[in-house]
């Protein structure tokens, strides 16, 4: 009875864990969304240059999520399994 009690709150601690993991992801991704959406079209180069760093950056930040929701979705498998 013991051993089922501290695997049920193994579980328990588990899925709060991957609850907060969705949720920081949800916010992440609607960042991201706002981002794209508030992209304009730049006139100067100088502009562009500027503009395409600034993807860049959200480029690198989207490969690290990515890494994120792997390990997020590892983590739910092991969960529900």
């Amino acid at each position: 009875m013991t051993q089922a009690r501290a695997q049920l709150q193994q579980r328990a601690l588990q899925w709060a864990d991957y609850h907060c993991s969705t949720a920081r992801f949800s916010n992440w991704l609607h960042s991201a969304e706002e981002t794209v959406k508030d992209l304009h079209l730049m006139s100067s180069l100088a502009e562009k240059q500027q503009q395409l760093r600034a993807v860049e950056v959200n480029f690198l930040e989207l490969l690290k999520t990515l890494k994120n929701i792997k390990k997020l979705k590892i983590s739910f498998h092991l969960l529900c399994f």
